[in-house]
């Protein structure tokens, strides 16, 4: 069993946004309740510890951008394909390699920042 996580959330209707703030909260994990969630505006889940997604990840709906900027992740899962998001992803700063870059030619973001092109 996962312990009990206690947030610091930072929620912004500016712009008529609904943004959803998770940044700097030291998780490691994404409670399964999470994925319920529907976020109008930006997600932020930078600087935090996660080192990967849960497959549940890409049943979301995020209605601008999903930053996941300084955190540890190594792989990124199949389900990221199907998110429904109506901006960019941000996974600069992060461990991914090679082996993450075919994903971002498959994914459904206007624009994903952290990769490299060769």
């Amino acid at each position: 069993m996962r312990p009990r996580v206690s947030l610091r959330l930072r929620l912004s209707a500016e712009g008529g946004g609904g943004d959803l703030n998770m940044s700097g909260n030291r998780l490691s994990f994404l409670p399964e309740s999470f994925g319920a969630l529907e976020v109008c505006g930006k997600l932020d889940l930078e600087d935090n510890r996660l080192s990967s997604l849960p497959d549940w990840f890409g049943t979301m709906r995020v209605g601008g951008d999903v930053s996941l900027e300084s955190n540890q992740l190594s792989g990124l899962p199949e389900s990221l394909e199907s998110i429904c998001v109506g901006g960019g992803l941000n996974l600069r700063y992060n461990c991914l390699g090679d082996a993450s870059k075919h994903w971002v030619k498959r994914t459904k973001f206007h624009k994903v920042r952290g990769f490299v092109e060769a």
